[in-house]
């Protein structure tokens, strides 16, 4: 065997041979009795202590063989050991050097003289540490009034704090900026402090803007001075003012109005709550509307508003009870007082057309002037026609039509411009005046007949006195002679109704031309004008001269030139309507400037071109002429079927009517021959009319007549009209051509 290998097997042999003496020997403790542990601080182990709080402990032993090493222990882990001699210690340690929330304290004691001393078991202490090292976890929260106004009713917030763990005492709160008092609590503050609502009243004045709430809470551990903390905060809002003022936009009716209430609409900026508009006039609040949240328009009525100018204003009140500026003024009139009724100036004279101009005056709207001013022409209930009054009250109607031809009776009605919402007039006045507006688009005419004309002569000749009445329709201005009656004149009143144009060959003077008014059919015959329209030979047709007629005596009178040429007239009618005519309607009269033996008939007038050989009586306008114009005649030309009507009127007067023969236009005629025979016979046999003469005596003074033939002017009828023939005869005898 190795020597090594020998002495490690002694060395075993020895090691266990010790061993198995000290375990019968037992262990080495076994000289502490009695180990005992107590913690004398903290005193009431049921509370909890922080960090801050510090453990006293304290032990007893009993042991023979000192010094000794008192070991503490917590939760089994030594926290620190105390030497000393005798048999008792104390240990002291701050809470913060433990660990673990709850805590349980040991103590072991060693005899530290003895060599390979064991210390004696763990001897506990009675109770265990409650250490709470976590600070409270708190909540702040606004419940109300995140946005809240120095207004009141608008100037609470509300708070609910809450704790997480009991308190040591109420939470301590502080607002910046500013210098705020703490907030006073919903319900009455007691332990465990844990939960509570507090309030904050925003003062008067209070600038806007964010306000931060902070609040701190301790713990309810021990000891006060290391008691846990924690804070949190929130934040309110300050809004001071509104923000911008609402709006008038328009309103309902529109302005000016009658009724007694009006609504305004506007915008307003939104608000994320429910705000107001309020409306003003002066310093009154005379409606108030709500806007629900987000809103941006609104409308308030306004009732009671008595007549005359308002000017209204809004402002706003937003959901904090913040007042707005207010808005620019909106101007409104309450009119309701009708403007003054029209006066229609009355139309002086009928009028020719449907569509009349109607003018007025005295539409005027005060006091308040609610213009345009609108009037209304009515005939009966019938609208006819509206306009607007110019400024100074007067308006016309233009091109009116008239509902029916004749009288029209009308009257207007004004109205300001004012609403009432439903599209109405206005304000009417009453009605005006009534004015009768005639339409008369007839023009006047001429029965047949009617015109004189007399001789310009100064010693007209006289007519004779009419014979007893002839067949109807006939003139009775038959002639009985030597009987003479009335001289035709333009001044006599008394001339026969049928139209007697001029001879031709009168010597001088005018020729006179009158009317009677009873034969002019109009409306208003005595308000009709009349002119004598002529023009002379060779004149264009187109040329027109006009010789006003003057109405008196029942007549309208005027005189035709005694022109040297020959002259074309009609005569042109105007009524007091402007309405036109002319008589003949169509066609015109010739007056001759030489003395014609022949009276031609026609049925119809005729425009001329050249001057006839004989003079014309157009018996479709004027009839058959009166006997005193026959007479001037020796031959009268008929068409045929007016043959036999002259002859059997001639016939009424067989004395006179022989001296005129009635021949058929076309038919073939004797040659004249020497035409003045037949009157000189007809003078022999004392049956030559007077009329006659105008014919005769130009033929004697013209030497037509031998002198062989002529009568003795001394055996010639009296009478003035005979003297010119008297004259005629003598002139020939002196101036006759010695034999």
């Amino acid at each position: 065997m190795n020597s090594r290998c020998f002495a490690d097997h002694r060395s075993l042999r020895v090691l266990v041979l010790a061993a198995g003496l000290a375990f019968l020997a037992g262990p080495l403790w076994a000289a502490i009795t009695n180990p005992s542990c107590t913690i004398t601080t903290p005193t009431d182990l049921t509370k909890r202590y922080n960090n801050g709080q510090t453990v006293h402990l304290t032990a007893s032993w009993q042991g023979d063989t000192p010094p000794f090493a008192a070991t503490f222990k917590a939760g089994g882990v030594a926290i620190g050991t105390a030497n000393t001699s005798g048999t008792s210690t104390s240990f002291a340690i701050s809470a913060s050097g433990l660990a673990g929330d709850a805590v349980t304290f040991a103590v072991s004691i060693l005899e530290t003289a003895v060599v390979n001393a064991q210390p004696s078991p763990d001897a506990p202490a009675a109770g265990t540490l409650l250490l709470d090292r976590t600070a409270p976890r708190l909540d702040l929260r606004v419940t109300s009034g995140a946005i809240v106004s120095p207004q009141n009713g608008f100037n609470t917030v509300t708070l609910a704090f809450t704790s997480d763990e009991p308190l040591a005492g109420p939470p301590v709160f502080t607002i910046s900026p500013g210098s705020w008092g703490s907030p006073t609590p919903s319900s009455p503050e007691a332990a465990p402090y844990s939960s509570n609502q507090y309030t904050i009243t925003v003062p008067a004045g209070t600038a806007a803007g964010v306000y931060t709430v902070r609040v701190q809470g301790f713990d309810d551990t021990e000891p006060a001075s290391g008691r846990n903390s924690s804070t949190a905060q929130t934040a309110f809002q300050v809004d001071a003012g509104a923000d911008g003022p609402p709006v008038i936009l328009s309103c309902s009716p529109n302005t000016p109005f009658r009724t007694e209430s009006l609504t305004l609409s506007g915008s307003v900026p939104p608000e994320s709550g429910a705000q107001k508009v309020e409306i003003l006039e002066g310093g009154t609040v005379v409606a108030t509307v709500g806007i629900p949240a987000n809103g941006d328009s609104w409308t308030a009525t306004i009732v009671g508003i008595p007549e005359g100018n308002h000017r209204y204003t809004a402002r706003r009140i937003d959901p904090l009870g913040n007042v707005s500026p207010s808005s620019a003024e909106f101007p409104v009139t309450a009119d309701r007082t009708a403007p003054h009724e029209p006066v229609l100036e009355p139309l002086k004279k009928p009028v020719n057309s449907r569509k009349v101009t109607v003018r007025g005056t005295a539409v005027t709207d005060p006091p308040h002037h609610s213009a345009p001013l609108k009037v209304t022409l009515y005939s009966g209930a019938t609208q006819l026609a509206t306009t607007n009054a110019n400024a100074d009250g007067t308006f016309t109607f233009t091109d009116v039509e008239m509902p029916a031809v004749g009288q029209n009776q009308l009257v207007a009605r004004a109205a300001d411009t004012t609403w009432d919402g439903s599209g109405s007039k206005g304000n009417e006045s009453p009605y005006s005046n009534l004015i009768t507006v005639t339409v008369d688009q007839e023009a006047p005419y001429v029965v047949s007949g009617g015109v004189s004309i007399s001789r310009p002569d100064s010693g007209p000749p006289a007519l004779w006195r009419p014979a007893p009445a002839g067949p109807a329709g006939a003139s009775p201005s038959g002639a009985v002679r030597g009987e003479p009656a009335t001289a035709l004149s333009a001044q006599s009143g008394d001339e026969p109704e049928g139209f007697v144009p001029p001879r031709g060959g009168w010597a001088a003077g005018l020729v006179p031309v009158s009317l009677p008014v009873s034969l002019v059919r109009d409306r208003s015959p005595a308000q009709v004008r009349l002119w004598v329209a002529y023009r002379k030979a060779g004149q264009p047709r187109g040329l027109m001269y006009l010789v006003p007629m003057t109405l008196g005596g029942g007549r309208f009178a005027a005189f035709l030139p005694n022109d040297p040429l020959p002259l074309f007239y009609r005569f042109r009618l105007l009524d007091a309507a402007g309405n036109e005519s002319f008589f003949p309607p169509d066609g015109e009269f010739c007056r001759g400037v030489q003395a014609a033996d022949t009276l031609r008939l026609l049925h119809r007038p005729r425009w001329y071109e050249t001057v006839p050989a004989t003079d014309e009586w157009p018996v479709d306008v004027l009839g058959l002429p009166p006997l005193v114009r026959v007479l001037a005649y020796r031959r009268i030309i008929a068409p045929a079927d007016l043959v036999e009507p002259v002859k059997t009127w001639l016939s009424a007067w067989p004395e006179t009517a022989a001296a005129v023969e009635v021949v058929e236009a076309g038919a073939a005629m004797a040659a004249p021959g020497a035409p003045w025979r037949r009157d000189l016979d007809l003078l022999a046999d004392d049956r030559l009319p007077v009329e006659r003469l105008g014919v005769l005596i130009p033929e004697v003074v013209n030497g037509d007549v031998p002198l062989r033939d002529l009568p003795d002017s001394e055996r010639l009828p009296a009478g003035p009209e005979w003297e010119q023939l008297r004259d005629a005869i003598r002139f020939r005898q002196l101036h006759a051509p010695a034999p």
